[in-house]
């Protein structure tokens, strides 16, 4: 009885208090997760033409639609989704990620970056799977989640510095089911920082014959200037 009550407050409470801005707290009108202003913020992070791809540390080629800023609200509208569970803001991130890439082309299949099991069942929410199944769907393509998998757990990327995040990837990622033919996979994640997660999913991808593009929602200025010339 008690349950049903509070979810009944809940649906009330809902009602009456607007929804507020993830980044400055300001009321909303519509469902989303960004006030206007704080959208055009947003928008202001987008990597311009001219410095597309970044580089991984590397040297793979990584398209991606915004720059993981400290003052970016697409900070917080990531948070929400990946460490908060909030399924809306991981479909919203999608979108706008999907409307702002220019995909490669010849792709055959799409693959998420892979979290361990536990990992999963910790966030509640595979924020890259929902990105790749986005961008799979709007060129009618198929999302694998058979060609990789993690097999060590290792410690979160975002807690590690610069150097500890190169080491910490190594040797995680295993081939999963295997193709009868190599295909052109596009590995898509949520945020790069240095690119050691997506080169290290990429090396065990190419040692079974497949092409790999690299797809990321954001990531940090710094590699770009990897990529400099």
């Amino acid at each position: 009885m008690w349950r049903s009550t509070i979810a009944a407050l809940e649906v009330v409470r809902g009602a009456l208090l607007p929804a507020r801005c993830l980044q400055c707290a300001a009321s909303l009108r519509e469902a989303a997760p960004l006030c206007l202003s704080c959208f055009r913020l947003l928008e202001s992070c987008r990597i311009p033409a001219r410095e597309l791809p970044g580089l991984t540390v590397a040297g793979r080629p990584v398209i991606a639609a915004s720059y993981y800023r400290s003052a970016s609200p697409l900070r917080a509208v990531h948070r929400a989704a990946k460490y908060h569970q909030n399924e809306g803001c991981a479909k919203w991130l999608a979108r706008y990620m999907a409307r702002r890439i220019h995909l490669p082309e010849g792709v055959e299949v799409y693959t998420p970056v892979p979290s361990h099991p536990a990992r999963l069942m910790d966030r509640g929410l595979d924020l890259a799977g929902i990105l790749s199944q986005t961008l799979a769907s709007r060129t009618n393509q198929v999302v694998s989640l058979d060609l990789l998998r993690r097999h060590t757990l290792g410690t979160p990327q975002d807690e590690l510095d610069r150097r500890d995040r190169l080491s910490n990837v190594e040797s995680v990622f295993k081939a999963g089911k295997q193709t009868l033919s190599p295909l052109h996979v596009l590995l898509v994640d949520d945020v790069v920082t240095t690119g050691a997660t997506l080169d290290a999913c990429a090396s065990v991808l190419e040692a079974k014959g497949h092409t790999v593009a690299l797809a990321s929602l954001a990531f940090r200025r710094e590699i770009f200037r990897l990529s400099q010339r």
